[in-house]
């Protein structure tokens, strides 16, 4: 859940950049507002939590009154998404952040002030929890190492995004005559932006072990087991990690990275010491099904496609609908295809595609039932608790029973899982026609872009790019009278003056 809140919040605060339009200019009434709103969660969390432990206190566990509350604790959980809304939209944070402290140009420092609201929002959300936590005997040695196990689990996705602002802010300070082609064609930018983002993608798991602090996981019997198991299945990755963190019950593992040079297979320290062999096979063989089926491939995949596709509409959309609605409707866009679809629908049906492929290998469904019926009660989970991105254990446990009394089960749902992804595929790229027809256009035709950006770079006083850019497209002249371009001559004396 932490994880699709910090994408979404990412999406918000870096491409959101303004308020509505009655919020302050005061700087005192921003930071005031801003810090109440941040507040918030913490003193919601304490009432939720103090209610909670009240009644647990009582000894009643399995009251209707508990149930409701555990409903509303998960609900509190969105909180910092919640209030990070109302500072940007409401407040017009990012817009003052953009405008008021002259950020725009740097864009590095820009972009961590934008989500600072949103990192203290965490904060203040995450110390009730703490408290919850420590009260049931379920937590870490202290709350400073549950904040930085959450951060570095859950941020992972704004390491690269930083990179990328830092690649922007370099990219502005080229010369002019390199920029102005992707002024003219924008659609060229987008697509330079793609082998960038996955050269990002490819070489980013050695950062991620770096930065989760992971050591390789030391040679003996158990190693051997499962470097076997790969082998016999034909997989390679690069080495197995393990991931200490100061929390017993913190049971989980994860393959990271689409080529076998830079793969790696992460154990936490906590899941080695609880499980046997024969468990930790049944695990690995899991994350070997998400390798096998190329799910990670399938993630990307269609996140590319998405992406090319929201060009056309944002090209035709913006202009029609204004920036707010356009942008509003963009950030609902992002959030149903990312929060409900490809991290909600779609990935709890892989998830059921790789326990397939794990029963497989492990010999037989009931053996996988067993391995995450004892993972989700060693790491106190609820069975029936119905995870975003992974569906419940007894979920999974249920249709791998049903798999076992009829193996077509398997199979049929498999093939129906591989239709739907063809179909997404295929719907995306029949609503990527709108961007190649608009990107055609713009090929052939873009003399009025270079006319709009004319008029732009005058508007905002840079005479000297806006006569460069006349000069460099001799093709625009017929647009531009001779008192015209006299004109622009002499403000772009004034300018170099």
């Amino acid at each position: 859940m932490v994880f699709i809140q910090v994408v979404l919040a990412l999406v918000l605060g870096l491409g959101f950049p303004f308020g509505l339009p009655w919020r302050t200019s005061w700087p005192g009434g921003i930071f005031l507002g801003t810090g109440l709103m941040v507040l918030l969660p913490w003193c919601l969390g304490r009432v939720l939590v103090e209610s909670y432990l009240r009644e647990m206190r009582s000894g009643i566990t399995d009251s209707k009154r508990i149930r409701t509350q555990k409903r509303m604790l998960s609900l509190y959980e969105w909180s910092p998404l919640i209030v990070y809304s109302g500072v940007v939209m409401g407040m017009g944070w990012t817009r003052w952040v953009d405008e008021d402290l002259g950020l725009s140009g740097s864009v590095l420092v820009g972009d961590l002030l934008r989500l600072l609201p949103f990192v203290l929002a965490q904060i203040t959300t995450l110390v009730p929890i703490y408290r919850l936590g420590s009260h049931s005997g379920h937590s870490f040695s202290s709350l400073g190492s549950m904040l930085g196990f959450h951060f570095r689990m859950n941020w992972i996705p704004v390491v690269p995004v930083l990179m990328m602002s830092s690649l922007a802010e370099w990219a502005a300070r080229l010369p002019s005559e390199w920029l102005d082609p992707i002024e003219v064609y924008p659609f060229l930018g987008w697509c330079l932006l793609l082998p960038v983002l996955g050269c990002l993608v490819v070489g980013f798991p050695p950062i991620l072990i770096l930065l989760l602090g992971t050591r390789t996981m030391p040679p003996g019997e158990t190693r051997d087991r499962l470097d076997e198991i790969l082998g016999k299945r034909g997989v390679k990755i690069r080495d197995f990690r393990v991931w200490t963190i100061p929390h017993p019950q913190m049971l989980n593992a994860a393959v990271v990275g689409l080529t076998k040079r830079w793969r790696y297979v992460i154990f936490t320290s906590a899941l080695l010491d609880a499980l046997s062999e024969e468990e930790l096979v049944a695990v690995l063989a899991h994350e070997n099904g998400h390798i096998e089926a190329g799910h990670q491939k399938i993630f990307m995949g269609m996140a590319i496609l998405f992406y090319l596709t929201l060009y056309g509409p944002s090209r035709w959309l913006e202009p029609i609908l204004g920036e707010v609605l356009f942008s509003a409707l963009l950030l609902a866009a992002f959030g149903l295809f990312f929060g409900v679809f490809l991290f909600g629908w779609l990935s709890r049906r892989l998830e059921r595609e790789a326990d397939l492929i794990a029963a497989e290998i492990v010999g037989s469904p009931l053996r996988m039932s067993l391995c995450l019926t004892r993972v989700a009660f060693l790491a106190g989970h609820d069975p029936d608790q119905d995870g975003w991105r992974h569906g419940s254990v007894s979920g999974r446990v249920g249709f791998l029973a049903s798999v076992s009394n009829d193996s077509r089960i398997g199979r049929q749902f498999r093939e129906r899982l591989k239709r739907v992804i063809r179909r997404v595929k295929g719907s995306l790229l029949l609503f990527l026609i709108p961007t190649l027809v608009l990107a055609g256009q713009e090929w052939i035709s873009p003399y009025m872009r270079i006319q709009e950006l004319i008029e732009i770079r005058i508007e905002s006083g840079e005479f000297k790019r806006a006569r460069q850019l006349l000069d460099r497209y001799p093709e625009m002249r017929f647009l531009s009278t001779k008192e015209f371009r006299r004109q622009l001559d002499l403000r772009t004396e004034e300018e170099d003056r």
